[in-house]
């Protein structure tokens, strides 16, 4: 073989060479591509295919007196605390800070930490937008008797408030009347406001289930509550809260005890002694 020769022949060699390496790199390039396609379509697949987050995430336990516990969460559409739970309740008669959480239709509260006591206490919750909230409380003593109630928007602001003296019951067999003419009153008097959305609020259980419950009854008061309640033109929501979310009502009530006459007394600014306790519930 002549010089030339080798010389074609080392060339066409290695031109033979080079094109076999290019083939594996150009194979390995793709399989490399695929991997990492692949890879990334299971790392896609296994994103999608994770559950949801719950939409309601932030939940916190409280630990109420006598050991039950109070599971929140926290409805983000509406930014308002609702409750999710409650565990080991008591077996006795319900105290604020354990009742207060028992609300029927969804009914919404917010707590305030008592450091002293290490307990929860109930605060008053303002009223759907659109709604205003009526307050109402009675009162009764040895000698004295009356009733009062207050009207706020959503927004927590003082529309009006009453307060009205009445006979004593007499004999102490009825002390639930002053409650009872509470509610019928403050019903009667927001109607004849024109009010059209009131979601109203008393502290008397036995008498909010007593209205509720449909049972038939004689008491002329209660008929009279049903009748401001359903029959008329107007939406209006009855609900049991405890005494703590219901401090702005109680102070009228004790106002009205030692009102001089037995006429109702309308307030369009929130008297004195009312003022920290709006306060409070502003809070």
């Amino acid at each position: 073989m002549s010089e030339r020769d080798e010389k074609n022949g080392s060339g066409s060699s290695s031109s033979g060479g080079k094109k076999k390496g290019g083939g594996l790199s150009t194979f390995l390039k793709v399989a490399c591509a695929a991997a990492a396609a692949a890879t990334v379509a299971g790392g896609l697949y296994a994103l999608l295919k994770q559950p949801e987050p719950e939409p309601e995430p932030d939940n916190a336990a409280h630990i109420l007196e006598g050991g039950g516990l109070l599971l929140e969460r926290q409805n983000k559409e509406k930014g308002v605390l609702k409750v999710h739970a409650l565990l080991k309740e008591s077996e006795h008669e319900p105290e604020p800070y354990k009742a207060a959480h028992i609300f029927e239709g969804g009914g919404l509260l917010l707590e305030r930490q008592n450091k002293e006591k290490g307990v929860l206490k109930v605060l008053w919750t303002k009223p759907k937008m659109g709604w205003i909230k009526l307050n109402v409380d009675g009162s009764l003593r040895s000698e004295s008797a009356g009733c009062g109630g207050v009207l706020r928007d959503s927004f927590g602001k003082w529309i009006s408030g009453f307060a009205v003296k009445f006979a004593h019951p007499g004999g102490g067999h009825c002390p639930h009347k002053p409650e009872e003419e509470a509610l019928c009153r403050g019903l009667q008097w927001a109607w004849e406001r024109g009010e059209n959305r009131v979601e109203v609020e008393s502290d008397r259980k036995g008498l909010v289930d007593s209205v509720k419950s449909g049972s038939t009854t004689s008491d002329l008061v209660i008929c009279e509550i049903r009748d401001l309640l359903y029959n008329r033109d107007w939406e209006a929501t009855l609900n049991w809260i405890p005494g703590d979310a219901n401090r702005v009502a109680d102070e009228l009530a004790d106002i009205a005890r030692g009102l001089p006459s037995f006429q109702l007394k309308v307030y369009d600014t929130p008297p004195d002694s009312c003022r920290h306790h709006l306060m409070a519930d502003a809070q």
